[in-house]
Order: structure tokens, then sequence, then C-alpha cells
């Protein structure tokens, strides 16, 4: 993945990058055609092995003198390293560069370049190093991956994406409406996914393949780009934890597309976005939406830029890596994903301390300088809005971090419009990783989290001990779709440790929380220790008053979140910033009589219903259950 390191030293250290990168010298400036693949070779004098840390930049540039940031490679795995001389990266020019350079930077004295070639780079198969013949460790035409490489064994290279990892191919050409298939040999479905893009590089859809068809893949109309998409997939299955992928690329199929005249390209506004080289790809699809709805407003198309252009203009800065210089607004949303927006004469600022956080402040600057609004997520009517000449951004100077940590609408697995909808009104509703990250619903701003029920979380334990399971009507009821017996003496820690083992399997990817949920239905323990009175923390007794939650909702639900609060205090001591998401629903929705661990954040679920056709607290339309107490007071 291209490296995160200076967006968090970013918020660490709240440094300003941007005189930095300003200051970028060149060794060598190639002239370029657009739209075409080349391979770069070039020779310098070994690193010593003392030396410190250098790495090679690529830019291209236009002929405005602007870097197009999808022409500016920075990547992670562009490193010097000691005893090597000769290094090659492959890559593809951008629809307007004219010259691409090399260059270099880091801690180090920077390396003498002995030699260096810029030749045209066969691609028979679309995809960039789609066979990964340039070694392992290269990654050209593989700028995003995260938790996967590319590996040499057995004499061949290939590439490895581990657990709930990634890698995302670069954008390469492809014919609008053209058909297409995969080249003989590639790895294919399950734990592959075509994209297609249109020529702003936004996404227009995932591409289905039907094998019945001929060509069995279909490019939309509208497309220019597409993109290769490799994770890996249910977790309890060994053979798809991990995704190994030795070839893959894509070979024309079909008749030729009868020639459609393509819609004249949008004229080009005066101001620009510029999103830093490396930034988390949450904060660049924030970035590539600004973009979007500005040309939809305004009928004119802003540059997306690697690093400020030029003219003098209206610069809008996106990401925390270009924030160094609000430090009291990143202290203030930390461990939020609100947002801010700063103007500063020709600048604006738009970020946040999560990168969802920007995602929410760009719609937040485009909905306080337009009318524009987002009242569906399908594609014919996601947003309305009153065209214009330009936006002045008048409302450029605010701040939001919201009041409720989670903001909750259920949306089907894989409904990636739906997602996008739902970040435009600053909902986040997660994503779970059981059948590995959902990239697409996680660059929209879903956070990234794991999820079961109590009892899902015990699992075979309660197999191998009945116990675990509570005692309804004098009798065991051994049922994963029951909640656990509250008091037995390892339920918590039972939970916790599966927890842990679920967090073990996303080493890289800061997963936002973990949530452990009631099942759906009114079914308690009633043994002996669990009807108890309670202890509570004033020196008064919770006595119950019936083994039935819906006849005592209050000490059930008490009992409920104690439990919970042992588990929260387990996973504290690893896990400070985790979230423990549970339901307040049915009998929980009743609030405890114990205070709640910080960690836990109970998502409030109404509950009992009456009809969602009338308002909640009306008395209309017909109750679920004989439990009518009034939680609402």
């Amino acid at each position: 993945m291209r490296t995160t390191a200076l967006l968090l030293a970013a918020l660490g250290g709240l440094l300003l990058r941007l005189p930095a990168r300003a200051q970028q010298t060149y060794q060598k400036t190639f002239p370029v055609e657009p739209g075409r693949a080349y391979c770069l070779v070039f020779e310098v004098e070994p690193l010593p092995a003392d030396a410190g840390e250098a790495s090679w930049v690529l830019h291209q540039y236009n002929d405005a003198g602007e870097v197009p940031f999808d022409g500016a490679f920075e990547g992670a795995w562009q490193r010097l390293t000691a005893g090597q001389h000769v290094y090659r990266h492959a890559f593809y020019t951008t629809s307007d560069a004219v010259d691409a350079r090399l260059g270099f930077r880091g801690s180090t004295a920077m390396p003498r370049v002995k030699t260096a070639t810029l030749e045209p780079f066969d691609t028979p198969h679309l995809v960039l190093n789609g066979d990964f013949a340039l070694g392992a460790g290269n990654q050209s035409g593989w700028s995003e991956m995260h938790w996967a490489s590319v590996i040499g064994e057995g004499g061949t290279n290939l590439l490895q994406v581990n657990q709930n990892g990634y890698a995302l191919s670069d954008f390469f050409p492809v014919e609008a409406g053209g058909g297409y298939d995969f080249v003989r040999g590639a790895k294919q479905w399950p734990g592959v996914r075509l994209l297609a893009y249109d020529r702003l590089r936004r996404l227009i859809a995932p591409v289905s393949r039907i094998r019945t068809n001929k060509p069995p893949v279909r490019m939309p109309a509208e497309a220019a780009y597409g993109r290769l998409l490799f994770n890996t997939s249910h977790d309890h299955i060994p053979a798809f934890c991990t995704n190994r992928i030795a070839l893959t690329g894509l070979v024309r199929q079909g008749e030729a597309v009868a020639a459609v005249t393509a819609p004249e390209p949008l004229p080009r506004a005066e101001e620009e976005i510029v999103v830093v080289p490396g930034s988390d790809p949450r904060e660049i699809y924030a970035a590539r939406e600004l973009r979007h709805w500005m040309a939809k407003i305004t009928g004119r198309v802003p540059p997306l830029l690697a690093v400020p252009g030029p003219r003098r203009n209206t610069k809008l800065f996106v990401g925390a890596a270009q924030a160094g210089a609000f430090a009291d607004d990143l202290a203030w949303l930390q461990d939020s994903d609100g947002y801010a927006v700063r103007r500063r004469g020709d600048h604006i600022h738009i970020f946040g301390a999560k990168p969802r956080g920007t995602i929410f402040g760009v719609h937040a600057l485009l909905e306080r300088n337009s009318d524009i609004i987002w009242p569906r997520p399908h594609p014919d009517f996601e947003a309305v809005w009153t065209p214009r000449e330009r936006i002045d951004f008048s409302e450029a100077d605010f701040r939001s971090r919201p009041a409720f940590e989670i903001r909750h609408i259920s949306r089907s697995a894989d409904d990636f419009r739906f997602q996008a909808w739902m970040a435009r009104n600053g909902i986040n509703t997660d994503t779970r990783l059981h059948v590995g990250l959902n990239y697409l619903l996680w660059e929209r701003g879903a956070p990234a989290g794991y999820g079961s029920s109590h009892i899902g979380w015990i699992g075979g334990a309660a197999d191998r001990d009945n116990t675990f399971y509570p005692l309804v009507d004098g009798a065991r009821s051994i049922s994963r779709w029951r909640q656990p017996c509250y008091t037995h003496p390892e339920a918590a820690s039972t939970i916790a440790s599966a927890i842990r083992r679920a967090l073990a399997l996303v080493p890289e990817q800061p997963v936002e929380s973990i949530s452990s949920i009631i099942v759906d239905n009114w079914s308690v323990c009633a043994c002996e220790r669990c009807m108890r009175p309670i202890e509570l923390p004033d020196g008064t007794r919770l006595e119950p008053q019936s083994p039935y939650a819906n006849q005592d909702p209050l000490f059930f639900s008490t009992r409920n979140f104690m439990m919970l609060n042992a588990v929260a205090e387990d996973l504290a001591r690893d896990y400070p910033r985790l979230r423990l998401i549970t339901h307040a629903y049915i009998f929980t929705a009743e609030p405890p009589l114990v205070r709640l661990h910080p960690m836990i954040v109970p998502q409030f679920a109404a509950y009992p219903t009456q009809n969602a056709r009338f308002p909640i607290r009306s008395g209309r339309g017909m109750t679920i259950d004989r439990y009518t107490g009034d939680v609402w007071k």
C-alpha cells in the first residue's frame, strides 16, 4: 500500500509536510506520451551498509507544470537498499502527461545515478506486472496493497494477499463497452473483482463475470479504466484465508464496439484539489468525491494534484497530512470521525483525525456552499443541486465532532452505492471482516470490525461445557440462538479470548470496533447464580422479580452489562482505543443500574416498537410483545 508513514507522523507530530515536498529536485527527466505504459530502469552507486533511508520518487508533469495525483509514485516499496544498484519501475502515464521525472529523498546523501533509461513497456494483458516478473518486492502496477506483498517462491514470483488484506492494481485503460476475459491461467473468481472507472477515475461499478456469456465480462459504456482487486474470503475456511496469485491479466474478447460519440470533456475549473501521495485511500476517495461534485455543480473539473500547482488560485487541500498547521483542531477531533474545514487566504484545508472524518468534511463543505442534497443511494437520484458558474466557498471555516459515536443504518453486505450515500450523510455503519475486508465499503468510510453474539463468541466452548448455555424452565437450552449464562465464571474471559483471536487476524488493519450482542429473543438464564440478588455499587441490592426477561428487563439488562463490563475490562489492557459495540435492545433497552465501561458503546434500537409509520410515542400501531414498559421517559 502506498505508505501512510507521513500521515501518521502528521497526526503525531503535527508537522506540515508541504514545504519539504515543494523543494523536490530531480536527477533525470524523460519525455513521455500520455496513456502509455513505460518501464524505468536506473542504476545507482550502491548504498553503504550503514547508510540512512533513501527512496526514489517518480513524478509525471503535464504541460501546465503540474504533477497530477495519479502520476505521482512515492510508494513505501520504492526504497533503495544496501547492496542493490539496479531498480525497475513500470507505470502507466496519465492522459495529460508530457514528461516523467526521477528524484530521490531520504535521510542520507542522495545516490549518484550511473544510468537511467525509460522505454515503452509491453502490456499484452493490460495489467502492469500481472506476472510479477519484475521481481519479489517490486510493486510496479500494484501501488496500493495492505497486508499483501510480491514474494519469491520456488524460482518464481507471486502476489500473496494475507487474511483480511487486499491488493489493488493500478488503473489500466479499457475500451468503453468492450468485452474482456481473464488471460489463460490467470487467477479468477473467487477472490478477485474487476472494477470499472470513468475517465476521472471515479468508480462506476464492479463488473460481473457471467461464465455462460461470450465474452464473460462487458465493460460499462462510460468506462475508461479498470482495476483488479484481490482480497481474502471466509475466515473459517483455510483455503480462503490467503489469496495467492501467480498470474493475472485481461484479454479483449468479442466483436468490436460500435463507435459511440463520447461527450466532450468538461472544461477545466479555476480551483485545484491537492492530496498527498501515500494518503489513506479513504482520503483519496474524499478528494475524488470533491472533484466529482464540484464538476457536477459547476460544469468544470478541478485538477487533482499531488503537489500545489504554480498558479495563484483557490487550492483545496484534502487530508490530515496537510493539516499540520491546525494542531488544535486535530487534538479536538482525536478519537472521533469528526472533521474540520479551515480557510487561510486562498487555501482551504479539509481534514479529520480519522480518514473517515475527511470524507464527512468534504460533503459538509459542499452542502454549506451549495444547495446540494443526497436523497437516495440510487445512481439516477443520488444528488439534487442547482447548477452554478462556480462555488465561492464563502463558508470554509468550521469544525464538527459528532455527539453520537455510532450512527448506524442497516445495509446489505456489499452495496457500495448505499455506503457512499451513508458517508455523504454522516452515517458510519461498519463492515464486518468475517469474509475478508470489503474494500469498496471501507474506502467509502465504513469502519472495519468483527462481530458476533455473546454466545457466538463463546462458540465451541459451549459445546464442551453446556453450562455456558442458559437454564430456562429448569433445563439447559442448547442453542446458539440464546443468551449465555451471564454468571458462568468463564463467560467474560472466554468472550474476551475469542475477540483477541479475531483481532490477531488483522495485524496491520486497525479494527475500530468489536461487537458482542444479545441474540434476537428474550431468553435468559435463570440458574441459581444468575438469579441471586445483584449487589450494586451504591450499596443497594437489585432483587430479581421474575426468571423471564420480558417481565424483569431491569434485572437482566443489569446482568448483561455486568458481564460486558468484565469483557471490556479484560480487553482494555491491550486495546485501550477499541470500541465494544453492543445492542440496547429488547430487555437491554432498559438502562442497567451499573455504569458502563468506557469501551462499551451501546446501540439503542427502539423497543418496544409500535409501527415504523407512526411516531414511537404515539401509541398507534401494534406492539410486538407484552413488555410495554415506557423506556422513553
